[in-house]
């Protein structure tokens, strides 16, 4: 910041007026903005408006009302009266609209209970004082009007220049520009909210932030004005006039959407100045607090309104190892460790969260069985948090060995353990994985997590040189193809992790900053050094597919989302055949990583048991004796079969949601429950469906005001499959019939909305976005088996059409308690939900009667999956059709 201010530019002109002098002057004596003795009434107008870029719906409130400022000493004390509320919500501005205006409401009048402004040379602020015991929403209130009343007079000789400032949104660069004409001077204040140190915003995200910088625009522009008139009266400097604009612009999808827009405007003009007024009486008992606003918890109306909400009650964890057993234990263990995490990411103690990663550590280390460890394994990969990837090195270092008689397995799910923190420790992972990997007495699955974890550590462009050259000698054919193949896949990635390979945490944690398209460029040049390398690492002399390391994916730069299928494999160096997969399948979209699927598989000993399965009848078991003595006549030495070993385990959005263990026994329990298992001759009836919420984001933000604002973006997906597959014979013909209904849904809705503290309500504008599908396959197969002739007849049941439809539409809203009474009351004409579709309805509607057009026959497939819900909601709306 401080550079910053250094480098801004600043030009001198004199002003010719008196004006100038006395601000000047009043900056060094004991006057200030606001003398003492002196108390000043402004009438104060607020307007709040919420609406489109097209400005055709929005939803509108405001406040009018005085302000009274007395000055002493430092300090400024200030009071509301005379509060008026306006309410208005449907199409364009209020004018067209019956709009009324109320007193402040009972439940509200704490907000006219007077503060204390501290002033910093009686100019700029410091703090405020409000009464004990205050609402958190009064508070935030009175910030927000407080950053409005503070000018550095100081260096007004000048007529631009750059300043820091506390205000509602922390403490940021103020830009200033002074202008005069006769015996007034305007002041313009412009506040750059990017350069705010401490700005208050929350984000609460469904899905896990991409670590990886894209170019991705942020979807929110913030604007912050205000402008001051000024004028000498008595020799002293009044404030006349002041005006403030405050914007939010909500641009979804790159800017290619319908943008929402949010407006505060305020205004204070000086009716009077009065030296003989009462003064204001402020109650003994006020806290000093910070003009910073302050983000709601739980009560989103900061004890404006609070619910009865359940406060959450952080227990103490249980012992999970006793008691529950098999899957309630699985879930417990593996879900209490993502609770972990979700909590943990935003308010959770170090201590509080070191003391949850020794209990699973210790569960870890005392447990006997092999399935226990790896469920606990798992439930530490979950907590990610932490000293997880410290407290798991003795493990991955092969120092703890009586985990399991093979400590490969243990020490290899364990480095996969801490994969998701890589990134965060860098230097850390160079140190633990380069020497295993340099080994070549490891064990080679060690080895190739080693090289793995060194890879999506995003390491500098020299450690990847380093790892070219070191390959380049290596001997083992298993390792050197996993690198090779690594190598090769990277080349013409896209996945933002990838293509940005050595970018550092550092980098975009400062995204915001206006070198960061500069810093993100010079990455991206970095990471041409992969396709460099690429050109000159030597193709592997005896290829190992076993072991290969194979990425596929793509990515849509234009709007902004991906997905990647990412297979990676480790061979037996004895049968050459893969022992271990990983497989991950995932999407991202606007910066956030969506249905992010890995499915881990080992397997050793299980081909053996399989074959061992097939030959139990009696006399392959006498030929196969045969066969053993045979061959031990010829000393000929057999391949000892080897022990089942058989894991999985599933992750879902980073999380391991499902862990297995099977050893001998429980695999032959495995094969007998499968070889008893018999598909119905008759067919089978399919009936499914299934809803998601893919996405979730929300931002939680102060408006100029110091009213809450926030920002919602969902995706919810809903997918609908229904059929009968039957078989049956007529001799001599034999008949299956097909009959599958496939229905889907997908919904996007960007909220814009705040909080309008004095009526208690909600008001905002959302665009929700709706595609449906559906998909009919009916179709009859015969087979004549005398004359061998095959028939297949397809046909399309009648009213029942195949295709997909698009709904799109914006509406402004106003929500909460008897919101419909209050806004009758304000705005006879107005409605709660006002929509603009932007189109033409009945249009959509012939489009969705090309598929919904048959009430008879698509009944079930309304019943079953809301597939036609829209249309018939256009219907009522679009009388004729």
């Amino acid at each position: 910041m401080k550079g910053f201010l250094q480098r801004a530019h600043a030009t001198v002109i004199c002003l010719p007026t008196i004006v100038l002098s006395i601000l000047v002057l009043c900056a060094g004596d004991e006057s200030g903005l606001f003398p003492s003795g002196h108390s000043l009434v402004y009438q104060y107008n607020t307007t709040v408006w919420l609406g489109t870029s097209l400005g055709e719906v929005s939803s509108q409130w405001g406040l009018s009302g005085r302000l009274t400022v007395q000055g002493q000493a430092d300090d400024a004390l200030l009071q509301l009266s005379d509060i008026t509320v306006t309410l208005y919500n449907g199409d364009g501005s209020t004018e067209r609209g019956n709009v009324s205006t109320i007193i402040l409401p009972t439940q509200a009048k704490q907000l006219l209970q007077p503060f204390i402004l501290h002033y910093k040379n009686k100019q700029i602020l410091e703090a405020l004082s409000v009464k004990d015991n205050e609402p958190i929403w009064v508070v935030n209130f009175k910030r927000g009007l407080a950053s409005l009343l503070q000018l550095d007079i100081t260096a007004l000789e000048r007529t631009a220049f750059i300043t820091l400032e506390k205000c509602v949104y922390g403490t940021c660069a103020v830009e200033y520009g002074v202008t005069s004409q006769d015996e007034f001077v305007t002041i313009r204040k412009f506040i750059d909210q990017d350069t705010c140190a401490q700005f208050p915003r929350r984000s609460l995200n469904k899905r896990s932030t991409l670590i990886c910088p894209t170019e991705w625009q942020d979807q929110v522009t913030s604007s912050s004005e205000r402008t001051y008139t000024i004028r000498s009266q008595n020799g002293r400097a009044i404030i006349k006039h002041i005006t403030s604009s405050g914007g939010t612009y909500v641009q979804p999808f790159q800017s290619r959407g319908e943008a929402h827009v949010l407006l505060v405007n305020q205004s204070l003009t000086l009716e009077s100045d009065d030296i003989n007024a009462t003064p204001l009486e402020v109650s003994e008992n006020v806290t000093r607090v910070s003009l910073t606003f302050t983000l709601p918890e739980l009560d989103k109306t900061q004890g404006r309104a609070p619910s009865n909400q359940n406060r959450l009650i952080s227990a103490e964890l249980v012992n999970l190892s006793e008691g529950a057993e098999g899957e309630v234990k699985n879930a417990l263990v593996l879900g209490f460790a993502s609770l972990i995490y979700k909590t943990c990411q935003q308010t959770c103690r170090p201590d509080t969260l070191d003391r949850y990663i020794r209990r699973y550590l210790d569960w870890l280390t005392d447990s006997s069985s092999y399935a226990d460890q790896l469920l606990y394994l798992d439930g530490l990969s979950n907590i990610e948090l932490g000293r997880v990837f410290e407290y798991l090195e003795p493990i991955i270092r092969g120092n703890v060995t009586v985990l399991s008689s093979q400590p490969h397995h243990i020490r290899y799910r364990a480095i996969w353990a801490t994969a998701g923190r890589a990134s965060y420790h860098r230097e850390q992972v160079y140190h633990l994985y380069w020497p295993l990997l340099a080994n070549t007495s490891e064990h080679l699955e060690v080895r190739v997590a080693a090289l793995s974890m060194l890879v999506i550590s995003q390491p500098s462009p020299g450690l990847f040189l380093n790892l070219f050259w070191f390959m380049q000698r290596e001997v083992n054919s298993h390792l050197y193809y996993h690198y090779y193949t690594t190598l090769q896949s990277l080349v013409d990635s896209k996945y933002p992790c990838y293509i940005t390979l050595y970018v550092s945490q550092g980098l975009w944690k400062s995204r915001s900053s206006s070198n960061f398209r500069r810093r993100l460029r010079r990455v991206q040049m970095r990471g041409e050094l992969v396709k460099r390398l690429a050109r000159f690492v030597r193709p592997p002399s005896h290829p190992q597919w076993s072991s290969g390391n194979y990425i596929l994916d793509y990515s849509d730069e234009t709007h902004g989302f991906g997905s990647l299928a990412h297979l990676s494999m480790v061979g037996d160096e004895r049968s050459g055949l893969p022992n271990v997969f990983h497989l991950t399948l995932s999407s991202h979209t606007m910066e956030r990583s969506i249905t992010q699927l890995s499915l881990f598989v080992r397997i050793e000993g299980v081909l053996d048991a399989v074959k061992h399965q097939l030959f139990k009848a009696q006399e392959e078991e006498s030929s196969i004796s045969e066969i053993l003595m045979v061959l031990q006549q010829l000393n000929i030495t057999l391949v000892e079969q080897r022990p089942i070993h058989l894991e999985v385990a599933v992750k879902l959005d980073g999380r391991v949601i499902f862990t297995q263990y099977f050893n001998h026994s429980a695999f032959d329990n495995l094969l007998t429950v499968l070889s008893n298992f018999e598909l119905l001759q008759s067919g089978l009836h399919l009936n499914g469906q299934r809803s998601v919420v893919e996405l979730h984001d929300e931002d939680v933000f102060p408006t100029e005001l110091g009213t809450l604002v926030i920002l919602r973006s969902s995706t919810v997906t809903f997918t609908s499959l229904r059929g009968n597959l039957t078989q049956g014979l007529d001799p001599p013909h034999l008949v299956y019939k097909r009959h599958l209904d496939f229905a889907t849904s997908l919904t996007t809705l960007n909220q814009l909305s705040t909080y309008n503290p004095l009526l208690n309500l909600w008001q905002g504008v959302e665009r929700s976005h709706a595609l449906h599908g559906y998909l009919l396959f009916n179709n009859e197969q015969v087979l004549d088996m005398i004359h061998l002739i095959f028939k297949l007849t397809s046909h399309q049941p009648t009213g029942r059409q195949a295709g997909f439809v698009s709904h799109l539409r914006t509406q402004v809203f106003v929500r909460g308690l008897e919101a419909d009474k209050k806004l009758s009351r304000l705005c006879p004409d107005c409605e709660s939900h006002v929509e603009w579709s932007g189109g033409d309805d009945s249009q959509q509607a012939v489009r969705f009667k090309s598929i919904c057009s048959d009430a008879t026959d698509v009944k079930e497939v309304i019943q079953s999956s809301n597939f036609c819900a829209q249309y018939w909601m256009i219907m009522a709306r679009t009388p004729g059709q």
